[in-house]
């Protein structure tokens, strides 16, 4: 469903019920969750996450710890680097159709497909805009990192757009809200209108294997 060509984030998917997604083609409605609603055990694996503290492991033989006045601190063993957020809300999409996000997202029995994201986006950050006037808005591709090997030597890894490898099968397109002050909500809703024209829905029988031809 997404041409060979297409530029990363050009075409997004979202895997859910359909009842939601029908809702959210027809009335544009958007759901916001809270990302400390994902530290949750209850959530399958694919789902859950701490999504406000990501943590790198640093080697304790290539680690120095220096204290203001100079001295050099021992090192024993191997040392973790936290990085922490405060509360922000999200809304999840992939760039990339498989049909095993399905099963990945327990429940998921259709796929909409927004075949405009810029202008999902831009609908996106005016209801934002109008109902949350303080609070920052942006879009990303999310970052995937080996807390043990980073990529480069100054790898930036952010909580609010860097997850876990093994989380990188979902190819997630992020969406985030974050407030002044966080509020004390699990979840935000937006309402941006029919989203008809851009968007369209299909069902989980469908493989996409004779798009993916074209």
């Amino acid at each position: 469903m997404r041409n060979r060509d297409a530029i990363l984030g050009e075409v997004l998917f979202r895997f859910s019920r359909r009842e939601w997604l029908e809702r959210t083609l027809s009335e544009g409605h958007v759901w916001l969750n809270a990302a400390s609603y994902f530290n949750n055990s209850s959530l399958s694996a694919s789902q859950r996450d701490d999504e406000l503290r990501k943590e790198q492991v640093l080697s304790g033989e290539h680690t120095k710890i220096t204290t203001n006045d100079g001295r050099t601190i021992p090192i024993a063993g191997d040392l973790t680097q936290w990085r922490e957020c405060k509360e922000y809300f999200m809304f999840s999409t992939s760039v990339d159709y498989h049909p095993y996000l399905y099963s990945a997202f327990p429940g998921s029995e259709a796929c909409l497909v927004i075949n405009d994201a810029h202008e999902f986006a831009n609908r996106l950050a005016q209801a934002v805009s109008r109902k949350l006037p303080d609070w920052d808005f942006g879009e990303m591709a999310v970052h995937y990192y080996d807390p043990r090997e980073p990529s480069t030597i100054d790898e930036e890894v952010d909580p609010i757009q860097s997850k876990k490898f093994h989380y990188a099968f979902e190819m997630e397109w992020r969406f985030a809200c974050v407030p002044p002050i966080a509020p004390n909500w699990d979840h935000v809703e937006l309402t941006i209108g029919s989203l008809a024209d851009i968007a369209m829905i299909v069902p989980r029988s469908w493989t996409g294997l004779a798009a993916a031809r074209n």
